[in-house]
């Protein structure tokens, strides 16, 4: 064996062996910190991402939320559309039932003599015909009461021929006392007579019968009656015959 010489500090090592310091060690520390900072760095990436993905959505929701609002008032604008319409409906459908209904009972007016205005002096009378099938409505104003009186024709020609003994009570018309007295003979049905300055009186008996006129003068006796007549019929005939003509 050999021994080595003095002052030379060789070292021999065993085979297979590298002096300690030698290239091609690793140190084990900077090999431990590697995956750490791999893990923070994919962290903070995921963090980022996570405040853009929450920026977004929180901005899409305010977005989503503005439209949401516009749509609800768009909605509440509709309704205000269709309500008025629904009302206009119900206007159209009442008119339309209301035009059926006239239409299977026409109103027209009659009277139109006078235009617009008529006097009936002292001692005077105004007498129409009042048409069958139809409701008479009489409708008027006047300065004085005027008297109404529904007759058939021959109660017309009894008035016509009222004798002189017929007298009127205090200021009454003589006209109202041959009608009251004399024609009807004190039995003057509510049906067939009206009175007033203001009058709106439906007669119904001719409906079924062509008998009747109207006979119409001043209240009180001595008085002048301007008087504005509004008079109309309408279609309504009877499915029976009424008044006079249901006397047999």
């Amino acid at each position: 064996m050999l021994s080595p010489a003095p002052g030379i500090g060789v070292t021999l090592e065993a085979e297979g062996t590298s002096p300690v310091g030698h290239e091609g060690l690793s140190s084990p520390a900077s090999g431990g910190r590697a995956p750490w900072i791999v893990t923070a760095v994919i962290l903070a990436l995921v963090a980022v991402g996570s405040i853009a993905a929450n920026a977004y959505l929180f901005d899409r929701v305010q977005r989503l939320t503005a439209e949401l609002g516009l749509a609800n008032v768009r909605v509440a604008a509709l309704n205000v559309v269709v309500e008025r319409l629904n009302q206009q409906q119900k206007t159209l459908d009442g008119q339309l039932q209301k035009a059926q209904s006239d239409a299977l009972s026409p109103t027209v007016k009659i009277w139109n003599d006078c235009g617009g205005s008529c006097a009936i002096g002292p001692g005077a009378y105004r007498v129409g015909t009042v048409p069958d099938t139809f409701t008479y409505h009489l409708k008027f104003t006047s300065s004085v009461s005027v008297d109404a009186y529904f007759l058939t024709v021959e109660e017309y020609a009894r008035l016509t021929n009222c004798p002189a003994s017929v007298r009127p009570a205090g200021a009454q018309n003589r006209l109202g006392a041959c009608a009251s007295a004399w024609v009807l003979k004190g039995q003057v049905p509510p049906e067939r007579f009206t009175s007033g300055t203001q009058v709106s009186f439906d007669f119904h008996l001719a409906e079924g019968c062509a008998s009747y006129l109207i006979v119409m003068f001043p209240t009180a006796a001595g008085q002048t009656a301007q008087l504005h007549p509004d008079v109309s019929v309408s279609y309504h005939p009877a499915s029976a015959p009424t008044g006079e003509c249901a006397q047999g």
